[in-house]
């Protein structure tokens, strides 16, 4: 998401990471996105907004407009959720705020539609379909007293209005019949 923005900026430039502080491992991305803009854009500001997670059905996007309106130089909205974006593009509209672009992270079918749009300018997915049924596997090799295999980074994939897909069944899951092959493995 970084150098995303560092690319598009193709210069000095600010951004705020919208952080829900509830989900300790949210915090985690924000740690690398502001530790990655450091390398790609040492030159440009980094801001942080914290959602409370009562803001997250509602109030969010009064939250990160109040929060742009107090900061003019902030050009980029990431989200560590992309649910913050969904109604982000209406309310960034009405309040003026016609120059901010949004990303996030875990599309939803919404989000595609703001990317296909231009309402929003990117998100960042991962597998978690597949992380969360090797997750599963740990335990089951734990419980059975069978070596757990170490864990690897998950891959990351970028979506852009180039590469947008019609919907996320087109993204996840990314190993076709994932869960018989785990079953099947487990003798289930």
């Amino acid at each position: 998401m970084a150098a995303w923005v560092a690319v598009d900026a193709n210069g000095p430039t600010s951004s705020v990471f919208i952080n829900v502080p509830a989900y300790p491992v949210l915090g985690v991305m924000q740690n690398g996105y502001t530790t990655a803009m450091k390398t790609y854009c040492p030159s440009c500001k980094v801001y942080s907004l914290d959602i409370p997670t009562s803001s997250l059905a509602t109030g969010a996007t009064d939250q990160i407009v109040s929060f742009l309106r107090a900061h003019p130089d902030v050009k980029y909205v990431v989200n560590s959720l992309d649910n913050l974006n969904v109604g982000l593009p209406a309310a960034l509209s009405a309040a003026g705020l016609t120059d901010v672009k949004v990303g996030g992270e875990g599309p939803l079918a919404t989000n595609l539609q703001y990317i296909r749009s231009g309402e929003q300018s990117f998100t960042l997915a991962y597998d978690y379909y597949e992380d969360s049924w090797e997750m599963v596997d740990a335990v089951a090799r734990h419980e059975a007293g069978v070596p757990v295999l170490a864990s690897v980074p998950p891959p990351l994939w970028l979506i852009t209005k180039d590469n947008v897909p019609q919907t996320t069944a087109d993204i996840f899951p990314v190993v076709v019949n994932m869960a018989n092959e785990y079953k099947a493995i487990w003798g289930v």
